[in-house]
């Protein structure tokens, strides 16, 4: 008799604009993992749209945060061990938080590096 596997918890990490951080990258394949997540009212996409809308461009700084979010997060994914790769980074998968913060969303693609190949997650 198989005896179903616990689920691996992930974690918030608050500090850094990922929001997730898988604490076991190497879940069996099969287990499902339910994720509760904070509400993020607003994309990329919407943020860029507003600005069409109004007849402006996105400021300089505005454009640089944003930037820089997706690069830290993309580093933060990398610096993993195994390294985790995204796999879909677009402005829909970029969500502006409750505290101003960019973050990445949208795992569904992501994989891991194992050196030799990409494994999907």
């Amino acid at each position: 008799m198989l005896h179903p596997q616990p689920l691996h918890p992930l974690t918030l990490s608050p500090s850094h604009p990922l929001t997730l951080s898988p604490s076991h990258p190497l879940t069996p394949r099969g287990t499902q993992i339910i994720l509760m997540m904070e509400l993020c009212e607003k994309s990329l996409v919407n943020h860029i749209s507003a600005a069409v809308a109004d007849k402006r461009q996105l400021a300089e700084d505005d454009a640089l945060t944003i930037f820089a979010s997706a690069s830290r997060a993309v580093g933060f994914l990398h610096s993993q061990q195994p390294p985790l790769v995204h796999r879909d980074i677009k402005p829909e998968n970029m969500l502006l938080a409750a505290d101003g913060l960019w973050k990445l969303c949208d795992f569904g693609s992501a994989a891991i590096d194992t050196g030799a190949t990409l494994v999907g997650i």
